[in-house]
């Protein structure tokens, strides 16, 4: 075996990943309730560590399912969220964000739009909202990334989709048969 073999597996097996990813881009719906959030990747805390080039990145998390989706985005504007939020949750879902105003004309679109004012409480008083799977999400697709790959940007929406990847066959009964049937529909000839 060459010692390449494994560089090239793993660039095989994301490949995969990243196809089957492509062919179920919503999260299942309509009527689910998706807690939406941007996180910065790459940051520093308390000064300590090298200087690195942070990259924010939106995420959506499905409460009934589980289902994830995570974005690479170069800002936080309307313009740039409110699209990618519109590509992988069906119109009808229930949308819970924080107060962030970009995510205010998620109601244009057919979502009911539920917020969560952080400075004021974690669950709103009102409706009960809250985001905290999304914030725990946050935290495992930062930590996975960081003992994984460490922080280099160039990889990073790569590694993002391994992490759905990886999230979605936690569910299968067997994770193997599974990954097994996307690589020979992804080898077949069509």
């Amino acid at each position: 075996m060459s010692k390449n073999s494994p560089v090239q597996w793993n660039r095989r097996m994301r490949q995969v990943a990243e196809d089957a990813l492509a062919a179920c881009d919503f999260i299942r719906g309509p009527r689910c309730t998706v807690e939406a959030d941007e996180a910065l990747f790459g940051k520093r805390k308390s000064n300590r560590g090298r200087v690195l080039h942070p990259q924010w990145v939106l995420g959506g998390v499905c409460r009934e399912t589980g289902e994830c989706f995570l974005e690479p985005v170069d800002d936080r504007k309307t313009n740039t969220l409110v699209p990618l939020i519109r590509r992988h949750v069906l119109p009808g879902s229930t949308i819970i964000t924080d107060e962030w105003r970009s995510y205010y004309r998620l109601k244009d679109y057919g979502y009911t739009h539920l917020r969560v004012n952080h400075s004021a409480n974690f669950v709103d008083k009102k409706t009960k909202a809250n985001t905290q799977m999304i914030e725990s999400l946050w935290n495992q697709a930062k930590h996975g990334h960081k003992v994984r790959y460490g922080t280099r940007r160039s990889s990073l929406a790569s590694d993002l989709r391994e992490f759905m990847w990886r999230r979605k066959l936690r569910r299968c009964e067997d994770c193997f048969a599974a990954v097994l049937e996307k690589v020979a529909a992804l080898s077949s000839p069509q």
